[in-house]
């Protein structure tokens, strides 16, 4: 599809595709994240240090769960925008960087095309764009905000360690 295709994409019409998109990886969803994971580190071997002390089936069930909320949660869009944002906060607290978003998407389009093959068409990824676009401007606005927290922090000296930065994005979640 151009551009022009995707941009024109009803929006009822893109959030059905998703949703069926998904449902036909249920029977493949144990093999998502390895999928997902090796193509992402492969893309981008920077992200891997970013999992090194995280039991990576756990993280794996996390990125279905996201995914589960994003899929599942598209009618509800103010809700989906404040837990992405809020997931994209605790992101920013162990480092990620904006230019991390791009592998993460190429790989989330690889895996959809491994595990759905042919069923992975020009039209479902178009689909898979258009709420992709929209997960990753949420994202990367969390992520900015949360850095420019982080970086108040730094600049009035309050020390951080990995444990009061978590506990910092908990009560500041919580207070929104």
């Amino acid at each position: 599809m151009t551009e022009a295709q995707i941009a024109s994409l009803d929006h009822s019409h893109a959030l059905k595709t998703v949703k069926l998109s998904w449902q036909k990886l249920e029977s493949q969803r144990e093999k998502l994240p390895s999928t997902f994971y090796v193509k992402l580190w492969e893309l981008e071997p920077r992200t891997k240090a970013l999992f090194a002390k995280i039991p990576i089936k756990g993280q794996g069930l996390k990125l279905i769960s996201l995914f589960d909320m994003v899929v599942y949660g598209l009618e509800d869009v103010e809700t989906m925008k404040s837990k992405l944002a809020n997931i994209a906060k605790t992101h920013a607290a162990v480092g990620v960087e904006q230019y991390m978003f791009q592998p993460f998407e190429e790989a989330f389009y690889y895996t959809l095309k491994t595990l759905l093959g042919t069923d992975f068409t020009h039209k479902e990824k178009a689909a898979w764009k258009y709420v992709l676009d929209h997960l990753v401007m949420i994202a990367k606005a969390g992520l900015d905000e949360e850095k420019t927290v982080l970086d108040e922090m730094n600049s009035t000296h309050i020390v951080q360690t990995s444990s009061n930065r978590g506990w910092f994005s908990f009560f500041r979640a919580c207070s929104q």
